[in-house]
C-alpha cells in the first residue's frame, strides 16, 4: 500500500527530498540553471502595494496548504500573515523525519491567487517564521511553537478583482 510508509522505515517526505535532490543534481550536471518558481505552502509573500482591503501595503501573506500537491501554474491560497496561525507537524509529537507532517492554517480571510495575479513575483531569499505543532498528543494546551525556515517572496501589486469591479462601477475610489 502506498500510504503505509512505515513498512520501509522512511517517510514519504524523506523519499521525496531524496528524489528531488537526485533530480536537481542531474540537472546541475547538464548545466541547466535552476530556480524555485512557485511559492509553496508555508512560504511568505511581502506585498508592496495591496488592492485587497484585508492587507495593507508592505504586509505579509502566508501561502496556505491545499489538499494534495500544488502543481506549477495552479492557484495558491493565501491569507494575511498577522491574521492566521498555522499548524505544521505530525499528528502527534515532534517532527522526526519518519512521521508524515501536515499543515493546517486557521484564521483568515483567505484569497485564491491565480498565476496571472502573480505578475512580477520574485524570490527574495529565506526567512524564519513561526508555526506550531503538538508537544506529544493532541490535547488542550498541548501545542508548542516551532521556527521553520521558509522562502520569502516579493509581489509588487496584489490585484483584487472585487475592488477593481467596484472602481469600474464608481462604487470605490481608486488608490493613488
Amino acid at each position: 500500500m502506498l500510504h503505509n510508509n512505515r513498512r520501509w522505515g522512511v517517510s514519504l517526505a524523506a523519499v521525496s527530498k531524496l528524489l528531488t535532490a537526485t533530480f536537481l543534481a542531474s540537472i546541475n550536471l547538464k548545466g541547466i540553471a535552476m530556480k524555485k518558481c512557485d511559492p509553496r505552502p508555508g512560504d511568505l509573500i511581502v506585498v508592496l502595494k495591496s488592492e485587497w482591503s484585508c492587507l495593507k501595503d508592505g504586509e505579509l501573506l502566508r501561502v496556505c496548504e491545499k489538499p494534495g500537491w500544488i502543481e506549477e501554474g495552479e492557484a495558491i491560497s493565501v491569507a494575511p500573515r498577522h491574521q492566521v496561525n498555522t499548524f505544521w507537524g505530525p499528528h502527534r509529537g515532534a517532527p522526526d523525519g519518519i512521521k508524515l507532517e501536515y499543515m493546517s492554517t486557521s484564521g483568515g480571510p483567505f484569497m485564491q491567487l491565480k498565476p496571472d495575479k502573480l505578475e512580477g513575483l520574485e524570490m527574495v531569499g529565506m526567512t524564519t517564521d513561526r508555526f506550531w505543532r503538538w508537544i506529544d498528543w493532541p490535547r488542550a494546551n498541548g501545542g508548542i511553537d516551532r521556527m521553520v525556515e521558509v522562502t520569502l517572496w516579493r509581489l509588487p501589486l496584489l490585484i483584487d478583482d472585487h475592488y477593481r469591479n467596484l472602481v469600474e462601477h464608481g462604487l470605490a475610489v481608486p488608490h493613488a
